[in-house]
């Protein structure tokens, strides 16, 4: 076995997701050397990924006891430390990194993401973290996640125009870094100004509604919403299982993976999307100056899954990291609004910052829609979005996806 060439194809499929595939040809090379740092390691982050503790122990067992200078398994060991609540040990993982190399952010930001768990985030401990990531973006100026990490600090600082002038950097970097961009719009809000929000998120314009079109196939959309429910409902990727750090949805159960299952009912909803998704596209203005417009693309794929939400679930305000536009299809939403009076509960929501970051500009700056069955919603990934959480009775069930440029 050529390891070198094993372990970069192993990495390549890790970073694209293809867990199964990395899992097995890291297992494959420490069957040839069995303590090999490298490939213990990532193997251990898929285990840490999943949940399943005792793996992550038994490697880090052997990899630092082996390689204690090894800096990616100290930062594992701050990681797992980290997950199983115990942030004293994860803060020495992550100080015992940065002295292996002082001169690499990503141990730096860690434990400045560290830093900010504790249940109230005052001016010392922000100015403290604040302190941790301009050290890692002097160790790496263009660390992206160092600057993105300095701006969010700025912003829960309430400092947007520190902010705006750090972001400046990333863009300089990457003109379309999603996160940045959703940064920005924090921003700009603090400043109030209205001009620029509306720019970047162009309600109405970028942010789009529309009614799924199912006529092709001569059939009713409450047929078609009804034999759906039971595709999803009966889906094998159903789970009520998943990292809270990676979804929004808080409470209810997710189907990953959506298309992965064959059935005719998400065929005519694939075909259904694209057509969508392929009208929003051409009807897009040109502007090569806007970071989401310049981007418009000739080819792309779709991630899509599905999201069940009872009384009291909804999604965190979030962003799509990963996309370049990002839709909603409402599934079913038993009418919440009806049943909780004039409220808005259960309403999709956007423009309100998570994370922990504030909504610097004021409610000004919120747009509600109304979820319907039936309805799809498109946004540019970096635009922020959750739901409203509802109390009554009954359940919400929507599909999100994102388009891949």
């Amino acid at each position: 076995m050529d390891i070198q060439k094993t372990l970069q194809t192993a990495i390549s499929n890790h970073n694209k997701g293809n867990l199964r595939e990395a899992e097995k040809l890291y297992r494959n090379i420490l069957k040839v050397a069995s303590k090999h740092p490298i490939a213990l390691t990532l193997l251990a982050k898929i285990f840490l990924s999943n949940g399943i503790y005792e793996e992550v122990e038994k490697a880090l067992s052997i990899i630092l006891k082996n390689y204690p200078g090894y800096m990616k398994a100290q930062i594992l060991a701050g990681e797992y430390y980290s997950q199983i609540d115990r942030p004293d040990i994860a803060s020495d993982s992550y100080k015992r990194a940065i002295l292996l190399s002082p001169n690499q952010a990503e141990p730096m930001i860690a434990l400045g993401n560290l830093n900010q768990r504790g249940p109230e985030l005052n001016e010392t401990i922000l100015n403290m973290v604040l302190s941790r990531y301009r050290q890692a973006s002097i160790a790496e100026p263009e660390s992206i996640p160092a600057l993105n990490n300095l701006a969010a600090i700025y912003l829960k600082l309430k400092h947007p125009v520190k902010a705006l002038k750090t972001l400046d950097l990333v863009f300089q970097l990457d003109p379309k870094n999603i996160r940045s961009l959703a940064y920005k719009t924090i921003a700009l809000m603090g400043i109030d100004e209205v001009s620029q929000v509306e720019y970047l998120v162009g309600f109405g314009n970028l942010v789009r509604s529309t009614f799924i079109d199912i006529n092709k196939e001569k059939m009713c959309m409450g047929s078609f919403n009804t034999k759906l429910i039971k595709v999803l409902k009966n889906h094998p990727n159903r789970t009520s299982e998943w990292d809270t750090s990676m979804r929004a949805i808080r409470g209810g159960a997710i189907v990953p993976g959506l298309f992965d299952h064959e059935d005719p009912i998400l065929d005519v909803l694939k075909l259904s999307l694209r057509d969508i998704i392929n009208k929003y596209i051409s009807e897009l203005p040109v502007d090569p100056n806007h970071p989401f417009l310049a981007s418009k693309p000739d080819n792309y794929s779709i991630d899509i899954w599905a999201n069940f939400l009872g009384p009291k679930n909804y999604q965190s305000s979030h962003i799509h990291n990963q996309g370049w536009l990002s839709g909603v299809y409402y599934v079913s939403t038993n009418e919440m609004s009806k049943i909780e009076g004039d409220s808005n509960a259960g309403w999709i929501e956007f423009n309100r910052p998570g994370y922990g970051l504030p909504l610097l500009g004021g409610e000004k700056f919120l747009r509600k829609i109304k979820p319907e069955s039936g309805l799809v919603l498109l946004f540019p990934s970096y635009v922020w979005h959750g739901t409203i959480p509802f109390s009554a009775g009954g359940e919400r069930i929507s599909i999100a996806f994102d388009v891949h440029i």
